[in-house]
């Protein structure tokens, strides 16, 4: 008996909206190489399923006359570096921002569970906790945006 074929769905793009995915996928797939070879083999099958169907959707960039953006690497259809590179700009812009982020929010967890051995735990509402929190972020953020990284340092034990 044979099996019917797995259902498929058609969309219909427009230019813009097939740029749109395609810096998607881009900025996915990087993500998921990334995590493929320096976190974890558990992200190597998604980064090879986007890789996959980053290829897929780069083959029809002919259809909107961006052919010229594209060049086949180990038998798959890539973005040419240039290319590559306007929309991976797009992603180091986002790490830049995560970094210091997440280095506030940590900072401010570890100033919160200091100050909490310190003097037990503060008779404070949750609503009041979250105020603080949102208030040692922003001063560590304050920091960083006037000095960078310029006052970090490692205590040496």
């Amino acid at each position: 008996m044979k099996k019917p074929d797995p259902k498929k769905l058609s969309i219909e793009f427009d230019k813009k909206q097939y740029e749109a995915l395609m810096r998607a996928l881009q900025i996915t797939s990087s993500v998921y190489d990334i995590l493929s070879d320096m976190v974890d083999e558990r992200f190597d099958a998604p980064a090879d399923e986007l890789g996959d169907l980053e290829s897929w959707v780069l083959a029809k960039a002919g259809e909107f006359g961006m052919a010229n953006i594209i060049e086949i690497f180990e038998g798959k259809n890539v973005l040419k570096d240039d290319a590559t590179d306007r929309y991976t700009d797009d992603l180091t812009a986002y790490e830049e921002w995560a970094f210091w982020d997440v280095f506030a929010h940590k900072l401010a967890d570890r100033e919160m569970a200091r100050r909490q051995k310190k003097d037990g735990a503060p008779n404070l509402s949750l609503e009041e906790l979250l105020d603080l929190h949102i208030e040692l972020e922003e001063k560590y953020e304050k920091e960083f945006d006037e000095h960078g990284l310029d006052h970090v340092e490692i205590k040496e034990d």
